[in-house]
């Protein structure tokens, strides 16, 4: 059996298990909400089943192990973002986070949530969190909702695989509120704006290439970058891209849908690949930086947004990817060809592709 004890507002459970007397706070000052309480542990113990009162764990401990499974499964980029939102939320709380700030020197979170053990985080406080930090640095709602999904996989792998015992057994990450996040526009290069950057960087050949392959393949910045001499097929009867994961010098890298694709390289691109490779000797890296290394990917994308800003364009690399995949729209029509080239979903094809120019539709409406 066990009995209520209240001491300064709040009931405390007693009761003994093999002759030990244990005293637990139920951490409620209402006699209803503590009688229910006492009578889960009373059938608890009948039973021989685990207890049904809330684990006290450090927070560091819990983050650490979750950053640990996450490195067993995502890529290095994910990790990384999952690890930055992580540190603004708790700060250096475990080795794994108090690592990233000494190799990237990041100043610490004033507002951080720090509580005396990981499951007295409730949804009051993590709702304070999120709505402080969309006010004070003007977040956007996807950004927003980021912090929920990051949140609430911490939680969801702390109780399901940790063992950590929630009070009630809550995520208390899965009632906060969306954020409803607005329809972006999807900008893109009609056909005269694809001339005019590729011409204003003419006097560029590594460049033009680069920004032609985004414009024609739809491959994304990583994708670009991680060409190899043997993913670009030209010399075949049916010239074409390979995207795959790859493994060089150590570092291990794989698409961002972790699918392997094949592009078809058109002829306008054949066109800009074949004079790209009549004056450049590939060895390794298809597309190499002053050194002879791989390009950065902000690197790159700095480069072409300071060479764009001195030609008066504001287009970036995301503009040159959507391109290929509006045009595509346009053309072929089918959601899922777009899919299968682009290796989405067919709703984010939906979403991003198909916005598409009203003179493309009038063909669809006659029969």
């Amino acid at each position: 059996m066990a009995s209520l004890i209240k001491r300064d507002k709040m009931y405390y459970a007693q009761y003994s298990i093999a002759g030990n007397v244990r005293r637990v706070s139920l951490r409620t000052s209402s006699y209803q909400a503590a009688k229910e309480k006492i009578r889960k542990i009373e059938s608890s113990i009948a039973c021989g089943s685990q207890l049904p009162l809330p684990t006290r764990t450090p927070i560091g401990e819990v983050v650490q192990g979750y950053i640990d499974f996450m490195a067993t499964y995502k890529t290095l980029n994910g990790l990384k973002n999952d690890c930055w939102y992580l540190f603004q939320v708790f700060g250096p709380v475990c080795p794994s986070l108090s690592e990233q700030t000494r190799q990237r020197p990041r100043k610490v979170p004033k507002d951080i949530i720090a509580t005396g053990c990981f499951e007295e985080i409730t949804t009051a406080l993590l709702s304070r969190y999120i709505t402080n930090r969309v006010r004070e640095r003007n977040l956007s709602p996807k950004s927003a909702n980021r912090y929920r999904e990051v949140l609430s996989h911490l939680f969801n792998w702390a109780m399901r695989q940790r063992g950590i015992r929630m009070p009630d057994s809550i995520n208390p990450a899965s009632f906060l509120e969306r954020y409803k996040v607005p329809v972006r526009s999807i900008r893109f290069l009609d056909r005269g704006q694809i001339s005019e950057q590729l011409d204003a960087l003419a006097d560029n050949l590594l460049m033009q290439t680069m920004v032609a392959t985004l414009i024609f393949s739809g491959l994304r910045r990583e994708e670009l970058l991680w060409l190899r001499e043997e993913n670009v097929l030209m010399n075949v009867q049916q010239p074409r891209i390979l995207v795959q994961e790859k493994s060089i010098d150590g570092e291990f890298w794989q698409p961002k849908t972790k699918v392997k694709r094949v592009i078809p390289i058109s002829s306008t691109l054949r066109r800009y690949l074949g004079r790209y490779l009549e004056t450049n000797r590939v060895d390794g890296w298809f597309f190499t930086n002053q050194n002879g290394r791989r390009w950065n990917v902000d690197w790159f994308s700095a480069q072409l947004k300071r060479r764009n800003v001195e030609s008066c364009l504001a287009w970036t690399c995301l503009d040159d990817i959507y391109t290929f995949g509006i045009h595509l729209a346009m053309k072929v029509k089918s959601l899922y060809k777009i899919s299968t080239l682009m290796v989405n979903s067919p709703e984010i094809v939906r979403r991003h592709y198909a916005t598409l120019m009203p003179e493309s539709l009038m063909e669809s409406v006659e029969f």
